[in-house]
């Protein structure tokens, strides 16, 4: 089943509606790296959710281009696709001893502090998606990261950052972080884990999550799965009741039959009965996000 095109409604070419076209933008983080990306208009307005996707190490933002598309197509939503620091066309940040100078990155010199502050290209991403929603182009209360392997630790570890702004009386400055898609994540990098994640109430059991990996390589699903277990711990015990189940769940772990992993997942061609990755992240979307519209309500 492949419920991104099931969700749409039939038209014929004739009468479908022009979808707004992807727009490539050039944005500046808080360091100063010159970020490239891609942004994909919702068509929903305020009920448009706002997704960033980080793509893996040594991978580009293209990787994502595909699903990007489909989700904005099928389900209407908003999609921010970033080359991430020393990835893709973001090579290079602007040079701290000549203001009209440039430096290249390397990403093989990036050490664990560098390879943390790529939650500083997401927190770029997300006060991109601010101003659309401020614009009633999508709801920011409903933000969602799809992360890939080592990605997804920066991604976690931003996701506390936002949880942990101060709550002013007139300014909204975070809490938006409402759903999480993890691509084979890893558990460790150069030093890099998750610590903060699991400490902090809300990301670790709090927000919706939704984990998958290739069950053929199983040194990285094993990881995955791992993962995946000290979160589990957080979450409520579900009820035995099918349908009461499917209205509670908010922690999922998806193994592909395939050795692919990461955004390579996303290329996976399932059997009849095989998992669709694609499919299956907008299920998640679609049930964790869009229809709790009424919980997650648009603020300006």
């Amino acid at each position: 089943m492949l419920l991104l095109a099931t969700t749409a409604i039939a038209q014929d070419d004739d009468e479908e509606e022009k979808l707004p076209e992807p727009q490539d933008i050039e944005l500046r983080t808080e360091d100063r790296v010159i970020l490239h990306a891609r942004f994909y208009p919702g068509t929903k307005g305020k009920n448009s959710v706002p997704i960033i996707m980080a793509h893996g190490w040594a991978g580009k933002g293209e990787e994502f281009y595909d699903l990007a598309a489909k989700v904005q197509k099928f389900l209407g939503h908003a999609v921010i696709v970033p080359d991430l620091r020393a990835h893709g066309k973001s090579e290079y940040a602007e040079d701290p001893k000549d203001p009209n100078g440039t430096v290249k990155l390397d990403r093989n010199k990036m050490n664990k502090q560098d390879i943390l502050n790529i939650g500083l290209d997401i927190r770029a991403c997300k006060k991109y998606l601010m101003t659309q929603n401020n614009a009633g182009e999508l709801n920011i209360e409903q933000l969602c990261i799809v992360a890939a392997d080592v990605s997804c630790i920066p991604a976690l570890e931003w996701a506390v950052y936002d949880w942990t702004r101060p709550v002013l009386p007139t300014i909204k400055l975070g809490r938006d972080i409402k759903a999480m898609v993890l691509l084979t994540p890893v558990s460790e990098y150069k030093g890099l884990r998750v610590d903060q994640a699991l400490k902090h109430a809300y990301v670790r059991g709090g927000m919706s999550m939704m984990f998958l990996a290739g069950s053929e390589l199983p040194s990285a699903h094993s990881d995955a799965k791992r993962l995946h277990a000290r979160f589990e711990r957080f979450h409520p015990t579900l009820p035995e009741d099918p349908v009461e189940r499917r209205k509670k769940q908010d922690l999922f772990f998806v193994s592909i039959p395939t050795k692919l992993q990461g955004t390579k997942l996303l290329t996976y061609q399932p059997g009849n009965n095989d998992p669709n990755p694609v499919a299956l992240i907008g299920q998640f979307i679609t049930v964790r996000l869009s229809n709790r519209s009424a919980t997650f309500k648009w603020d300006d």
